[in-house]
């Protein structure tokens, strides 16, 4: 061979490594490094370029920022303010829900909540063993009320709010769920639990879509009848006063259950319920306020007395939470707050926080599984689930943070928000549903 052919031969070995060094790099850069069709998404989208969008995806295995946009801007989460909830009840409530505190005294026998949601929740009917145990001690079971320093409507919760069942109250021992259930059929009402018979009121002008007293401190609720056949469930919220409690506890019990307060403190013996991943579920698959408040409540009373939301944020942001430059504000459990403002950075470190102390499985079941479970059962949806995440939602805002099951079976780490949008959030979701099928697709 001359050595004009052998410079020839050398040349194109030159260029065929060359060649699969720029296709490695590509590659590398596809898979690790920042993702421009993500990016070029987020900004030529007709419906994002209507709202604030902040956008961030992130590899669970390694931690690595893929694509950002607005990433350390200050949003409204609403509901998504249940992940912070949720990562903080993992931690400091254990493998059941705290339900109530006995103590023996002077031959009486003395109970108290500890904020469990579960406790008589129509929901959880076959995890009421605290109850029965009320039930079973007719003659010295005696109630107290336990120290709670947050109040009964959360900072910020809207007043026009608090009619409705999403807006149930806080208390230290909660009951049915917070809400009173009206069943409407044939012209008449019937009440669970029945307690609250009594107290509903005749409409003035029956025949008309039930409506609720505009004051819910009220002491009797009215409604309007609706003349139907098929029965129409409509709930209502409870207020629940230490009187109140002790009465409606009295008649589901069928015996007195007076309040009582020793001269001194007792010695307390937490009795435990229900399941606390079974209580997690349906606070974040249905996104139930109700749960969250309680969820956040029921873990401050592992640590200390005062049941109180301010004290496990403040021990929550300081020492389980993950640092960050942009700190968020987090004020209540469920999200229902507008004072609450948070980061999709902030989110995907709490997001991958979880993702590295909590098996994936166990993980995965707690968030709502696209085209599956609650609140996503009808967006995300595919032949198997690839998005696990928790969805929020108010006027003007739309936010869906979780974890994403690309094609090739890599977890990846994402939180949108929306804010400032007027109208429907449907195209929101839709266009997100659009940007997340691209990226499962692609990876």
């Amino acid at each position: 061979m001359g050595s004009r052919s052998i410079f020839y031969v050398h040349l194109g070995i030159i260029g065929l490594a060359c060649f699969a060094l720029l296709t490695a790099c590509a590659t590398t850069k596809s898979a690790h490094g920042p993702d421009g069709k993500t990016l070029r998404f987020l900004k030529g989208s007709e419906v994002f370029q209507g709202s604030h969008t902040g956008f961030i995806l992130v590899d669970a295995e390694s931690g690595k920022v893929l694509a950002a946009q607005q990433a350390d801007n200050y949003f409204t989460p609403a509901s998504n303010t249940k992940i912070l909830t949720l990562a903080t009840a993992l931690a400091f409530i254990p493998d059941s829900i705290p339900s109530l505190q006995q103590a023996e005294w002077k031959g009486k026998t003395i109970w108290r909540g500890c904020a469990d949601p579960s406790f008589l929740h129509p929901k959880f009917e076959a995890w009421q063993t605290t109850f029965l145990g009320l039930k079973s001690q007719p003659e010295q079971a005696f109630g107290m009320a336990r120290p709670l320093s947050s109040a009964r409507l959360g900072p910020g919760w809207a007043w026009d709010d608090a009619n409705d069942y999403y807006s149930a109250e806080r208390s230290d021992w909660p009951l049915y769920g917070g809400v009173m259930q009206i069943i409407q059929a044939n012209g008449t009402a019937r009440v669970e639990p029945p307690f609250f018979q009594s107290r509903l009121i005749d409409p003035e002008e029956p025949g008309l879509p039930a409506s609720w007293a505009t004051d819910p401190c009220a002491p009797y609720y009215t409604y309007r009848k609706k003349l139907q056949e098929t029965p129409d469930t409509s709930l209502q919220c409870i207020r629940f006063m230490d009187a109140f409690k002790s009465e409606l506890l009295a008649d589901t019990m069928k015996h007195p259950f007076p309040m009582f307060a020793p001269e001194q403190g007792p010695q307390w013996r937490t009795v435990y319920a229900c399941p606390s991943d079974t209580v997690f579920r349906r606070m974040m698959h249905q996104s139930d306020n109700f749960i969250a408040e309680h969820v956040l409540l029921a873990a401050s009373g592992t640590l200390g007395d005062t049941l109180s939301e301010e004290k496990i944020i403040r021990v929550a942001l300081d020492s389980l939470l993950p640092s960050d430059a942009h700190p968020p504000r987090w004020v209540d459990g469920s999200g229902l707050s507008r004072y609450n403002l948070i980061t999709p950075a902030y989110l995907s470190k709490t997001l991958r926080m979880l993702w590295l102390k909590e098996d994936q499985d166990r993980l995965f079941s707690l968030f709502p599984a696209g085209g599956r479970d609650g609140t996503l059962k009808n967006w995300y949806g595919g032949a198997s689930p690839y998005v696990f995440a928790k969805s929020g939602s108010m006027g003007g805002v739309y936010c869906l943070s979780g974890y994403l099951v690309a094609r090739s079976g890599r977890v990846l780490i994402f939180s949108v928000m929306h804010n400032q949008f007027t109208g429907s959030n449907k195209p929101w979701k839709e266009e997100t549903q659009a940007l997340l099928e691209s990226i499962r697709d692609r990876y």
